[in-house]
């Protein structure tokens, strides 16, 4: 895993450089990288963007959930970072966590958990103020009687309505 040797700084220090030390070996997923390609054959193994402008292969890292640009210095062989180096995700052909990720940043799970209580999901459902309970319709010979003639009334003008409605 990279990590920074010593503390970003403000923000406002742009062009301060930090000493970091970058990951051994490739172990970022591919969602994460997009373009960014892990190279061995260079003096300096490790992740690389290509740069169409310059035509080579650019240094980068993934620190602090975002990727760098990497300056290295001729007369040593450390990697440095500051702020202006920074890559905004999704620029430059990286990749970036997918928000179900557990490292993003805002992280939101796949799958929510059930919610305690009544259900939020309304139904419409035609009649429903005409029966109140199926117990009702047997309880109440009378009731019912006038209750399956609501019903029948309520279907007639309705498939009236219906018919009006297509035409």
């Amino acid at each position: 895993m990279a990590e920074l040797l010593q503390p970003l700084p403000d923000p406002e220090l742009r062009y301060r450089f930090i000493e970091i030390k970058l990951r051994l070996r490739p172990d970022l997923p591919e969602h994460l990288l997009c373009q960014i390609q892990w190279l061995n054959f260079s003096e300096y193994p490790g992740y690389y963007i290509w740069d169409k402008e310059r035509n080579t292969n650019l240094p980068v890292e993934f620190i602090k959930n975002h990727w760098y640009y990497i300056t290295r210095f001729d007369d040593e062989g450390d990697s440095y970072i500051s702020h202006r180096d920074c890559i905004d995700p999704y620029s430059h052909n990286t990749g970036y966590w997918r928000i179900t990720d557990l490292e993003h940043p805002e992280h939101v799970p796949e799958e929510l958990p059930p919610v305690a209580g009544p259900s939020t999901l309304t139904v419409p459902r035609r009649h429903t103020e005409t029966l109140e309970s199926v117990d009702s319709l047997h309880s109440n010979p009378h009731q019912t009687q006038i209750t399956i003639k609501k019903i029948k009334k309520t279907n007639t003008m309705n498939h009236k309505q219906n018919k009006l409605q297509t035409y």
